[in-house]
């Protein structure tokens, strides 16, 4: 389609698709926000998207409140060097373990329980798991509304993303170095959604079972900076 087509050329697209989680204006004035203007707590987040297969990235992501301040992305690392990666980050930049967030499926395992065997119980996501029952506003924050129901958590986080990019919450430092900031601006763009059954809101997830249905199908990649921007402001309710 013509989605394919833009991203081959390498272009990103400024024009939203009906279906289209997260619409552009919201992306563009997240990278043009100041830091200061974006909300936090004055504590430390943090997420880690670890690659499943041989050519995604395992994409880690860090600052405070619901800034993004610095992402680091490792090919072909192995789980025991990403769990003590993740401990050593941690140390560094002070992020307490309950917001450091992991994806566990898969290989993610191996990470989470070298983060802990060495001192950092680090929260579990586990994307195909149960949404979590109540995610209410917060210090300015909105929260979901509880009528919203969701197929999976992984939906839901990448739905509590779009809220507060909608509500300017979210800054994207401008340190961030260029290729870094265009694959987190593709992997925003690139999620659909849809009501499922039961009323209940699907994102299109990373594998999809049709050429339309699929993010890394479209996208030509696995959307991993993305995944682990939703994780991280979703850490606390994991």
């Amino acid at each position: 389609g013509v989605m394919q087509a833009v991203y081959e050329r390498g272009e990103l697209v400024a024009v939203d698709a009906p279906d289209q989680l997260i619409k552009y204006e919201w992306v563009k004035a997240a990278f043009e926000r100041l830091p200061e203007d974006a909300w936090t707590d004055g504590r430390q987040r943090m997420a880690c998207d670890v690659a499943r297969f041989g050519d995604d990235e395992t994409t880690t992501g860090v600052g405070e409140g619901y800034v993004l301040e610095y992402v680091e992305a490792a090919k072909g690392q192995d789980t025991t060097a990403t769990g003590k990666r993740l401990v050593s980050l941690a140390n560094e930049r002070s992020v307490a373990a309950e917001l450091v967030a992991v994806d566990v499926v898969g290989l993610g395992s191996g990470a989470a329980d070298t983060a802990r065997s060495e001192g950092l119980d680090v929260a579990e996501f586990v994307g195909g798991a149960s949404p979590v029952p109540h995610v209410d506003e917060a210090d300015g924050r909105p929260g979901l509304e509880d009528s919203l129901e969701f197929n999976n958590l992984r939906s839901q986080a990448l739905w509590y993303l779009r809220v507060q990019l909608e509500a300017g919450t979210v800054a994207f430092s401008a340190d961030l170095p260029a290729d870094v900031k265009r694959k987190l601006q593709e992997d925003l763009l690139a999620p659909r959604y849809r009501i499922g059954q039961e009323k209940r809101i699907e994102v299109e997830p990373k594998d999809g079972k049709s050429k339309t249905w699929g993010i890394k199908q479209r996208l030509g990649r696995s959307p991993d900076y993305g995944d682990m921007e939703a994780m991280r402001l979703f850490a606390e309710h994991l």
